[in-house]
C-alpha cells in the first residue's frame, strides 16, 4: 500500500487504495442519502488517482454499491473508461439455512431494490461488466483467502467459510423468522419468494458459486437501457416488510468481508460485535497487533472490547450527519479522521508503519 484516498459520500463507504506496484483497488462505492453522491465521490477518485484495476465489495447492501448501478445505467456519465481486472466479493459461509437464508434474500432484494434477477451478486457483476473495456475475473472470498497484487498481499479476516454456532447463526435464524412473519402479511412477497423457490434460484446460485469462481465470464446486455428500480424511486414498503428487510441487512453485516494487508490496513468492513471479536482472535493467532491505518467497523459505531488489544497510527471513518453522530468514543483517541469532519480524505505515499 502507497496511498489511500476516502470519498465524502456522507453515510457511505467510497475509497480507494494505491499499491507501491501503481494497482489501484476500489473498496465500495455508495451513499446512503442517494446513488448520484455514490458517483460523485467515485469521480473524485479518479480525478485524483485513475481508474480501478481491481474492485472489493464489503458487502450487498445497496448503499455500498449503488454508486456504480447508477453509472451502469448512465453510461454517458463514465468520464474516463474502466479497465477492472479483478473482482471480490464476501462469500455467503455454509450453514443449516442457507437456502431458505438466500431465497429469503433473494425475494426481498427483488422487492426493496427491483435488482434485476434478485441475485446481488449477478446484477452487482453485470453492473460492471456494462462500464468496464475487458472481461474481468472475479471471486467469492472467505477467512483465509489472500489476493496478491504485484506482490501486495491482502488476506481476508472474515466471513468463516462455514457457520455452525454464535451470534451470527442467531442472527440469521432471527432474520428468517421475521421474514416467514412478513410473507404472511405480503401478498407481493409471498408471490416473489414462491418465483424464486420455483425457479430454483438458489441452486442457480450455488452451480454458479462453482464453476464461475475465478474464470473469465461473458453477460447478456439485451437490457443495457434498463434503470435500477431503486435508482429511479425507493419503494414504500409496509412495516412488517420493512422489519424483515432490516434483519436481513442486518444478518449481512454479520457476513461482511474485511481484510488486512500487513501490518498496514486494517479493513472491518460493517461487522458487528461478535464478529469483531472472531477477528480480533483471528489476528493475535498471527500476533498482528497493530496497523498503521485501520478503517474500523460500520463507519466507527460497531464497538467490541476485544479492539483495544490492537492498536493503530491514523483511523478513517467514511460517515455522514447520521453516523458521525455515533462513533465510539474510543475511536476518537490518538489520530482519527471523519469524512463528515475533514470531507475527502488522502492519505500519500505510506512509508513502512512504526513497530509496537
Amino acid at each position: 500500500m502507497m496511498s489511500i484516498y476516502m470519498a465524502d459520500v456522507r453515510d457511505g463507504l467510497c475509497f480507494s487504495i494505491r499499491t507501491i506496484s501503481e494497482n489501484f483497488i476500489q473498496i465500495d462505492c455508495g451513499s446512503s442519502q442517494g446513488s448520484e453522491i455514490g458517483l460523485a465521490g467515485l469521480e473524485r477518485i479518479y480525478g485524483y488517482f485513475k481508474t480501478p484495476n481491481i474492485f472489493i465489495l464489503s458487502h450487498f447492501h445497496i448503499d455500498h454499491y449503488n454508486g456504480l448501478l447508477f453509472l451502469s445505467n448512465n453510461k454517458h456519465r463514465c468520464k474516463v473508461p474502466f479497465e477492472i481486472r479483478e473482482v471480490y466479493f464476501p462469500k455467503i459461509p455454509e450453514f443449516k439455512e442457507k437456502r431458505g437464508f438466500m431465497n429469503a434474500l433473494f425475494a426481498m432484494n427483488l422487492l426493496a431494490f427491483g435488482n434485476e434477477t434478485g441475485l446481488m451478486e449477478y446484477d452487482f457483476l453485470k453492473a460492471i461488466a456494462r462500464i468496464n473495456r475487458k472481461p474481468f475475473k472475479y471471486k467469492p472470498l472467505s477467512q483465509g483467502d489472500k489476493i496478491n497484487i504485484n506482490g501486495s498481499i491482502f488476506e481476508v479476516v472474515w466471513p468463516p467459510n462455514q457457520i455452525t454456532e454464535g451470534k451470527t447463526l442467531k442472527t440469521i435464524e432471527k432474520a428468517l423468522n421475521d421474514f416467514k412473519k412478513a410473507l404472511e402479511e405480503d401478498d407481493k412477497l409471498k408471490e416473489l419468494h414462491k418465483r424464486i423457490k420455483e425457479e430454483g434460484v438458489f441452486e442457480k446460485y450455488v452451480e454458479a458459486e462453482r464453476e464461475r469462481r475465478y474464470r473469465y465470464d461473458s453477460f447478456n446486455y439485451e437490457d443495457d437501457n434498463k434503470q435500477n428500480e431503486y435508482i429511479k424511486s425507493k419503494k414504500t414498503l409496509p412495516d412488517i416488510v420493512k422489519k424483515a428487510n432490516n434483519s436481513l441487512k442486518k444478518a449481512a453485516n454479520h457476513l461482511s468481508l474485511a481484510f488486512s494487508e500487513d501490518n498496514r490496513i486494517l479493513f472491518m468492513g460493517d461487522l458487528e460485535n461478535y464478529e469483531i471479536k472472531q477477528v480480533i482472535e483471528y489476528l493475535e493467532r498471527d500476533n498482528r497487533r497493530g496497523f498503521l491505518i485501520f478503517i474500523p467497523p460500520h463507519h466507527g459505531t460497531h464497538w467490541h472490547k476485544d479492539i483495544e488489544k490492537i492498536k493503530w497510527n491514523c483511523l478513517l471513518c467514511s460517515n455522514g450527519p447520521k453516523l458521525c453522530r455515533k462513533i465510539v468514543p474510543y475511536f476518537k483517541s490518538n489520530l482519527s479522521l471523519s469524512t463528515h469532519i475533514n470531507g475527502d480524505i488522502v492519505i500519500p505515499v505510506l512509508m513502512e508503519p512504526f513497530l509496537w
